[in-house]
């Protein structure tokens, strides 16, 4: 394709209009006209007015008309611009436009009549256009006063010029003037109905239509008429009929008839079962027969011309057969049964085919037969679009009123005489191809005579009779869409039917405001009635879809922002809309695209790719559009409308799964599922997907029904749906919408089947019961028209998931289906191509999943467990999991979780501190926990956070960064656990408790409170090691909680005794001991106390210790450490002997200052450990060392030379006499080249430096006998032989470095006291102490209070004096005290020596379970409902009172779900107790239970000791599985399904459960619908008028478990109900394992049917059967029996047959075979008849049974054998 621009003035007639013509030219690409730019050639376009020049004028003329014919813009230019100015500029403006042209793409254009256009090419701009439709061929006339009346300024106009367009063309006119028109002008046209003219523009091949005669659509023609400035071209010119000068007259003319066949739509199907159908049009689509294997079609040539000389009769007819494309057909063609001619084609495209008849031997009458050959093809069928047969008739026309007549070309005239045409006085001959009308009136021998002028070209004739023109009585304006470039991103298109909801308010508007506001997305809304898209894009033609498709391409030029487009209102496919428009008048608003129904392609290319998102709401009425724009709002602003819960964000990320089919197809489907579950859980979606398979045949259970029941009202973000299905129902039983009450949680429907998106019928689909209904169900339906294929549904559903949790999340809904087609679309099997084009979207497109664009992570407060699931202070450790969700965007990431373990003393310590993958939705983590042993028991909490260091950006913030801890459902934070004390632990005396009474009893408490029984061993003595004299013991055996002993000792004043308790573990002499003390002061106060050695070991001693032997007290060690280093002096960066400690040197051999030493030796130095110092040489030459410069005095170190003997044994003799400790740090000495003679060290005898350092255990110096003088460091201490000896030699190149340590006394120390308390009020304090050294030694007391958290505050401060008030002390802020003794002695490091602290105090009460005492359990498994009932007895094991006592009860199911109550009981005095006693319900119950007793709750009250305030008791809860008993009568009888009823019946529906603990006492038991015989399905509620219940435990007439609803009839419709009926017990075991159905019949007619008796034959007796109707009784009634001869024998009463009932029913009566006198009568055949007769009188009309073939007469017969 290429354009050329021409410049310069001689080339401008190439521009000339009528040279230049786009329509005519392969490669000209239309582009829309623009800022109303007439494109009429005859209008000179636009340019300045002032342009004088005449070339510069036509050249600019040319230019802009070239723009123009391209539709393109024009701009709007200057209008003072010179000539040549402009010129210039329209020159660079063509340059551009043709630019822009080659170079993109073609917008998908149909291409009608050879060109590709968008069917508005023949409008202009600013023009008025006026309508009417023509549905039959005809002529039809526009009369001046309809013109005038419909607003046609014709009397402002003169008519010549008018014009007419059809199909985008103007027509010829035949115009009764050419002048302004006055009363009684008029316009006539030959108007004809639409066939397939544009029908033929939807296929990509346009030969693939198959009926090009009958349109798809809609047979109305639509003519347009406007007017301009000039005359219009096309005129029928009326010229007279010239007989003057006759020519011999025409003998015959071609004629052809055609029959057309409409029965239905012929439509390609291929695949098994020939079920894949596309919504794209393809071959042989359109209207045809049905197929069959024989088709006949009678054939007439009447009045065909006989003879020789002729041309030839054709037969014409498309054929179109069944199967693959390429599937081989063949078939007989047949003429009167004679075969003439065998056809062979194959696949689906349209077959003609052609037969030749002599006209010699034509006979006027034929039979056409087709008959398929299937030898080939068994299952081949082919139909038939239109036949047509065209011959040389005559021109006698059988009384005809209209004729068409094709006459041959003449250069002379043709002369005609019509003979038999019924057109009276004078008849209208219109020459078609010549625009000539003339008359001819009728002669009197009926002839009428016409003269044709001669004609260059085979001309088309119509005659007809002028009083069958019409007129057009219905004309109106055409209303155009102004379009113009704009930033309209959302297009909604719908029927102006809608547009009035009947108030004058337009709902449609108003759906268009909400999307315009900011809570509807903020878009640029245009609104666009859909006739208006017909006249201006589809040529007028009404429920045209290639005008809507036509429309949206055009859109794109314009609207570049274009995202969405929806349709509201429901539409037809054609196969209803096109012959039954009238009667489904109420459906048909907005044609889908094909057939199959589609709006895909609306909005595609020509690839069918599509360029933005689409939806249609099927509503079919304002209601319904309002009512989803509710949705629509409700949905879009939840997120606004709701605080932030995780609950209101959890349910946006759950999707169903439902999975249906036949069994055989489960395996399939199940993996299709599977595949996008895995896709959509771990996307960016993160989705929680819950599947549900149906696995049989059978329908879906109930409780299945109930569990997606509550998940839907709960909220969940999709079903998406993969099985069999229809428009109508799937094969997964979903309940109606109506069951659901998901108000505001709204989702979307994804339903992959077969036809489930198929809301193209006259019925209401499933997609729009569950997407239109009010406040339920979804806001979009996503299905496909077509049948489904599980392997394509399942790409194309992966696919829409992986955008949705991808590139698309966030996005419209819309949006990713869109992109789902951009990229499956291309290259794709047919198949695919199908599925993506018939998907269908019932909704709006704009619609986003709700969601968050950022993680929310948090903890699932439900799933925090631990295993197992009772814990001892034995258990070494457990296993606690929990799960993390994430509710949020998920994003591939760590999140770091952290979990302390909260003790019961309030400490806390981190067990878990790692990263974590962030989860899609939810992810499982476990984690082994140690448990602290004794410090555990009690109550503990685990206290979980997610982000601890906030390296996750959350969102919405700030409330998803708030909800990182683990909560629990009931508002705890963390996890709480119970760790039992499965020892037995001292309580009373409390440990270090002071006494005052003489021989106490000792209490001990085992937290495992229902153990097991054991043996319990006390001891009591006066040392820790219980092995003195004083030693006593004592022996229990009992279960858990309080063991005591009473010890009856007398004990010792002043005396601090140690007991201690343990329980026999695992066999004799096996003991687990825990010790506690006390002292015995019985002139003092109680209190606490410590005295004694193994008391002060429970403190916390800071830099003291006190051990055996000497159990005093002494600083602990400091450890000193220090660096030595050494080497070769000379080397370049100042190596020399040095020694560091602490935080600097304490040794600097220092040379280069003053030590001018010329030789090499040894340097010694010493630590004096009594004071951590470095010893002196204060002379410098103290110890026999070398300092002849006297340089050295007051230095840390002593330098020896080693060269000689005797200055050796002056280094032996001073390394001898260091003092015992001394830490001693020995250098070499290198320098310059001078040595230190270590091999001559062995020769100076037995006793040599080697031997001596040897015996200090050196051995590395053993090395400088073979290295020599090299850097060598040794460290020892003094007559210490457990002191670590290191040393290190070198060598001349490096440094060496040695580090090592010792240990003192420290100087100050303190020891801190066990906590004390808790206490109820604070009294004094007292102590002593010994051996304080003044003034070298200092000690002090300070005592800290300890609050509720364990936070310690200072209260007394460094105080000497022995006593200390402590009354002011406030014991609720500060229940504990903590004490501290510091001591110090700067001098000796020797500590002073505590003899007693003291805190008297005023302690709390200690309430314990003593099971021993009392404990009972009625039973440890239960039958589900069976109460659980449990008494244990409380004691309150302390001197001090208890006020009332609060005990909360906690039942912890089989799934770790709590449920806690409360109950306060009287106040418990000291040593006094009470019995505890609960019941527990079991219905709700199942599985492995507990029930957790606490005392004192939460510290209702203050309390001692907490451990012992916990009995859990164990029990199993046997499930009911046991199905309820339905029974459903009516009117007190059971009835078959179907079986008639009164319309007043009254239904009774009993339920009963054999449990009888779990009473049916609840209306929620039963779920009650009913089915209309209208297909409506209603709930029945127990609070209508007409339904009464009974609960169980009212229910007096019997003793059993039963619940009895009753609903007093009133049934007004005929026909059949269905009873829906789902019950269940407490323990939601379900009645029926799908919902219980029962059908039955309502007639109100009046009626009675045959009676019939039974047995028959009989013997003894015998019953009648009968059907009875309406709802009345008849008033009369009575049987007579008769003997065949016609004799009444017996004649039965209706007081002896009894009351008759509605219904079909069997006499109580039995009638015996006697006669009237009580006779048996002889075995044989006899005769009965009944006779009903009403009040009025009049018999009883009959109902109609099967068994009426048995009745004569309305006689029956029955039979007496004895």
């Amino acid at each position: 394709m290429f354009y050329t621009i021409f410049d310069g003035y001689d080339n401008t007639d190439i521009f000339n209009s009528n040279s230049f013509r786009p329509d005519e030219s392969d490669n000209v690409k239309y582009f829309p006209p623009i800022n109303g730019i007439n494109k009429d050639e005859n209008e000179t376009g636009q340019y300045p007015k002032h342009f004088q020049d005449v070339k510069e004028k036509k050249y600019c003329d040319n230019l802009l008309n070239i723009i123009k014919k391209c539709n393109m813009f024009v701009p709007d230019f200057d209008k003072n611009l010179k000539l040549k100015t402009m010129r210039l500029k329209l020159t660079l403006w063509c340059f551009i436009v043709f630019t822009v042209i080659s170079g993109i793409e073609l917008k998908a254009q149909m291409t009608f009549n050879g060109s590709s256009l968008y069917g508005n090419e023949w409008i202009t701009a600013g023009q008025s256009y006026y309508k009417f439709y023509v549905s039959k061929d005809g002529f039809y006339r526009l009369k001046y006063e309809e013109m005038a009346a419909s607003g046609l300024p014709v009397d402002n106009i003169p008519a010549n010029q008018f014009r007419i367009y059809h199909l985008g063309k103007e027509v010829a006119v035949l115009a009764s003037t050419d002048a302004i028109m006055k009363p009684g002008d008029f316009f006539m046209i030959f108007g004809q109905e639409n066939q397939g003219e544009l029908d033929h523009t939807l296929f990509k091949d346009q030969t693939d239509l198959f009926n090009p005669y009958y349109s798809m659509f809609t047979s109305k023609s639509c003519y347009t008429i406007t007017w301009s400035t000039s005359p219009g071209a096309a005129r029928i010119s009326v010229i007279n009929n010239d007989l003057s000068a006759p020519v011999p007259k025409e003998e015959y003319f071609t004629n052809t008839e055609r029959k057309v066949f409409s029965d239905t739509i012929s439509k390609r199907a291929i695949g098994t079962g020939s079920f894949i159908r596309s919504p794209m049009y393809d071959a042989g689509q359109g209207f045809a027969t049905e197929k069959n294997t024989f088709l006949t079609v009678p054939i007439n040539f009447t009045g065909a011309f006989i003879g020789p000389n002729v041309p030839k009769a054709q037969i014409r007819f498309w054929m179109v057969g069944k199967g693959e494309d390429d599937a081989a057909h063949s078939c007989d063609i047949s003429l009167d049964g004679v075969v003439v001619e065998n056809e062979k084609f194959s696949g689906n495209k349209v077959h003609e085919s052609r037969l030749a008849l002599d006209h010699e031997t034509l006979k006027q009458n034929y039979n056409l037969g087709i008959t398929v050959d299937r030898t080939r093809n068994e299952f081949d069928l082919v139909s038939l679009s239109f036949i047509e047969w065209t011959y040389q008739k005559t021109y006698k026309f059988q009384n005809a009123r209209f004729a068409r007549m094709v006459i041959e070309s003449s250069p002379i005239r043709k002369y005609l005489e019509l003979e038999d045409f019924d057109g009276g006085a004078e008849i209208g001959v219109y020459d078609v191809t010549n625009s000539i009308f003339l008359t001819s009136t009728r002669e009197n021998n009926g002839i009428y005579k016409i003269t044709l002028p001669p004609s260059v070209k085979e001309r088309e004739i119509l005659v007809f009779n002028l009083s069958d023109r019409k007129d057009v009585s219905q004309l109106s304006e055409m209303k155009l869409i102004g379009i113009e470039k704009s930033n309209i991103n959302y297009v909604i298109l719908s029927h102006s039917k809608l547009m009035d909801d009947g108030t004058g308010k337009n709902p449609i508007e108003e759906y268009a405001d909400f999307r315009r506001s900011p809570e509807g997305g903020s878009y640029q809304v245009k609104v666009v009635d859909v006739d208006m898209v017909y006249d201006q894009f589809g040529y007028g033609i009404p429920g045209h879809p290639i005008a809507i498709r036509n429309f949206f391409q055009y859109l794109r030029n314009y609207y570049s922002d274009l995202k969405f487009a929806l349709f509201i209102g429901k539409g037809l496919e054609n196969k209803y809309s096109r012959k039954y428009s009238s009667e489904y008048d109420q459906f048909i608003f907005i044609p889908p695209f094909g057939y199959p129904g589609s709006d895909m392609p609306f909005v595609a290319d020509n690839n069918f790719i599509p360029f933005c998102a689409y939806g249609r709401l099927p509503v079919i009425n304002a209601t319904e559009v309002r009512k989803y724009l509710e949705k629509v709002k409700e949905h879009e602003i939840f997120l606004q409308k709701y605080s932030y819960t995780p609950e209101n964000r959890e349910w946006m990320k759950r999707i169903i799964h439902l999975s249906g089919g036949r069994p055989e197809d489960a395996a399939s489907l199940q993996a299709e599922l599977e595949t996008m579950e895995r896709v959509i859980e771990n996307n960016q979606f993160g989705a929680d997907v819950t599947t549900f398979y149906k696995l049989s045949s059978k329908p879906v259970t109930t409780p299945d029904l109930e569990t997606i029941r509550s998940l839907v009202n709960g909220g969940v973000s999709m079903i998406s749906y993969l099985g069999h299905s229809a428009a109508t129902k799937l094969d997964f039983n979903v309940e109606s919408v109506y069951a659901y009450s998901n108000r505001e949680k709204y989702h979307v429907f994804l339903a992959m089947g077969c036809y489930a998106g198929e809301y193209y019928e006259p019925t209401r689909s499933l997609s729009e019961d569950y997407n239109l209904a009010p406040e339920r169900g979804s806001v979009i339906y996503l299905s496909n028209s077509i049948a489904g294929q599980p392997t394509i549904l399942g790409i194309w559903g992966s696919e829409f998931y992986k955008l949705i949790g991808g590139s698309f999340y966030g996005k419209s809904i819309g949006e990713a289906i869109q992109q789902v087609g951009i990229t499956l679309m291309p290259n794709s099997v047919e198949a695919m191509a199908s599925q993506i084009v018939s998907e269908t979207f019932n909704g709006d497109p704009a619609i986003k999943f709700l969601g968050n664009n950022r993680p929310d992570l948090l903890f699932d407060p439900q799933s925090p467990k631990i295993e197992p699931g009772q814990l001892y202070a034995s258990t070494k450790s457990f296993k606690f999991s929990v799960d993390v969700k994430n509710v949020g965007v998920h994003y591939k990431d760590s999140v770091l979780l952290t979990i302390e373990h909260q003790l019961p003393s309030g400490v806390k310590k981190i067990v878990v501190n790692e990263k974590i993958p962030t989860p899609a939705f939810k992810s499982t983590h476990t984690y082994s926990i140690q448990l602290d042993g004794d410090r555990s028991t009690g109550n503990n909490i685990l206290l979980a956070t997610l982000d601890r260091d906030s390296k996750i950006t959350e969102g919405p913030a700030p409330d998803a960064e708030r909800n990182n801890d683990l909560v629990l459902s009931n508002g705890d934070l963390g996890f709480p656990f119970y760790v039992v004390a499965n020892d037995a632990q001292p309580v009373f005396p409390p440990e270090f408790a002071i006494i005052n009474q003489d021989k106490p009893t000792l209490i001990a408490c085992n937290g495992n409170t229902l153990a097991s029984k054991t043996q319990y061993n006390f001891e009591l003595d006066t040392t820790e090691y219980f092995n003195s004299p004083l030693l006593k013991s004592y022996k229990t055996t009992q279960t858990g909680g309080v063991v005591s002993w009473s010890t009856n000792q007398s004990l010792l004043p002043g005396k601090v005794y140690y007991w201690r308790v343990s329980p026999e573990l695992g066999g004799s002499g096996n003991r687990a001991w825990i010790n506690s003390s006390f002292i015995y002061l019985p002139s003092q106060s109680e209190g606490w106390n410590q005295s004694h050695f193994f008391q002060f070991t429970k403190d916390n001693l800071e830099d003291m210790v006190i051990a055996e032997p000497g159990r005093k007290f002494n600083f602990a060690n400091e450890v000193i450490e220090f660096r030595a280093s050494n080497g070769y002096i000379e080397l370049p960066s100042y190596i020399r002997p040095r020694i560091y400690s602490g935080t600097g040197s304490v040794m600097d051999f220092q040379y280069w200052n003053h030590y001018n030493f010329n030789f090499s030796g040894i340097v010694v130095s010493m630590f004096d450990t009594d004071v951590n110092q470095m010893r002196v040489n204060v002379t410098g030459t103290d110890g026999g060392s070398f300092d002849d410069a006297h340089l050295l005095a007051g230095m840390p170190f002593y330098l020896f030379k080693t060269d000689t003997k005797a200055e050796r044994e002056k280094l032996i003799s001073f390394l001898k006499s260091i003092k015992v400790n001394d830490v001693v740090v020995i250098h070499t000495l290198r320098q310059k080249d001078l040595l230190f003679y270590p091999e001559e060290w062995e020769s100076d005898g037995p006793e040599n430096i080697y031997s001596l350092l040897n015996s200090y255990g050196a051995t590395v110096v053993n090395e400088l006998k073979t290295k020599g003088s090299v850097p060598y460091i040794l460290t020892y201490r003094v007559q210490r032989p457990d002191y670590q000896v290191k040393e290190v030699i070198g060598d001349l190149t490096s440094e060496i470095e040695l580090v090592n340590y010792f240990e003192l006394p420290r100087r100050e120390g303190n020891t801190q006291s066990t906590i004390i308390g808790p206490a109820a009020s604070w009294d004094n304090f007292e102590w002593n102490s010994n051996e304080l050294e003044v003034p070298n030694d200092n000690e002090s007391i300070s005592i800290y209070g300890v609050n509720q958290n364990g936070s310690e505050v200072k209260l007394y401060d460094a105080f000497t004096q022995q006593n200390q008030d402590l009354r002011s002390i406030n014991a609720k802020e500060y229940p504990n005290l903590k004490l501290k003794w510091s001591t110090s002695d700067s001098l000796k490091r020797t500590a002073s020596q505590l003899d007693f602290w003291r805190v008297h105090y005023t302690g709390l009460p200690d309430i314990a379970f003593h099971p021993a005492l009392l404990f009972t359990k009625n039973k440890d498994t239960l039958n589900q409902g069976f109460p659980l009932k449990v008494e244990i007895l409380a004691q309150n094991i302390s001197t001090k009172d208890m006020d009332s006592l609060l005990v909360k009860f906690t039942v912890i199911d089989s799934r770790n779900k709590p449920v806690s109550s409360y109950t306060r009981m009287m106040p418990v005095k000291a040593m006094a107790s009470l019995i505890v006693s609960q019941t527990v319900k079991t219905n709700s119950l199942r599985g492995a239970c507990k029930l957790f007793i606490e005392l004192n709750p939460n510290d209702d009250q203050p309390e001692s000791v907490k451990f012992n305030n916990v009995a859990i008791v164990d029990f199993f809860v046997r499930r009911d599985v046991r199905r309820p008993l339905l029974d459903v009568t009516f009117d007190g009888k059971r009835i078959s399904d179907y079986d008639l009823v009164s319309n007043r019946s009254k239904i009774q529906i009993n339920l009963v459960d054999e449990n009888e603990t779990l009473l049916l006492d609840d209306t929620s038991l039963f779920e009650i619908k009913l089915e209309y015989p209208n297909r409506e399905i209603k709930k029945i509620y127990f609070d209508q008028s007409n339904v009464t219940f009974t609960k169980a435990s009212e229910n007096t007439s019997t003793s059993q478990n039963e619940a009895i609803v009753q609903i007093q009839g009133d049934f007004s419709q005929e026909g059949v109900y269905t009873l829906i009926i789902t019950a269940k017990d407490l323990n939601n075991n379900y009645a029926t394992e799908t919902a219980n159905l029962v059908s039955f019949t309502i007639t109100n007619e009046k009626s009675i049917s045959q009676i019939y008796n039974y047995p028959n034959p009989f013997t003894t007796r015998t019953k009648f059967v009968y059907t009875l109707t309406g709802n009345e009784l008849p008033a009369y009634y009575k049987m007579q029996i008769l003997t065949v001869s016609g004799k009444v024998v017996k004649e039965i009463t209706k007081e002896e047959l009894g009351e008759l009932k509605i219904g079909t029913h069997i006499t109580e009566y039995e009638y015996d075979g006697t006669d009237d006198f009580g006779n048996k009568l002889a075995n044989g055949v006899y005769l009965y008849r009944f006779i009903t007769k009403d009040a009025a009188g009049k018999d009883y009309s009959k109902y109609e049974t099967e068994g009426d073939k048995f009745f004569q007469n309305n006689f029956g017969k029955m039979v007496i054998i004895r």
